[in-house]
């Protein structure tokens, strides 16, 4: 399954990955809790360039008409 597509503009979460094995991942939306978990801009550089590596699991396509610097704190609430 194709999530985007040359030329979607994309959200990334600060959690760039999770193991997927902990009880925190296996419990559903509490990979932020897991102990090998990667953040960008913590454990891992990257997140404020022009492009990134990120994994679709925590990438958001956005959708279209949405103010890009009005909204982009949504993705960094700390």
């Amino acid at each position: 399954m194709d999530y985007f597509r040359k030329g979607d503009l994309a959200g990334v979460q600060p959690l760039w990955t999770a193991c997927g094995r902990c009880e925190y991942c296996l419990s559903g939306g509490r990979e932020n809790l897991c102990p090998n978990k990667q953040v960008t801009g913590e454990t891992l550089d990257g997140g404020y360039s022009e492009y990134m590596l990120a994994d679709a699991r925590y990438a958001y396509r956005i959708p279209a008409g949405i103010d890009e610097t009005r909204d982009a704190p949504l993705f960094c609430p700390v």
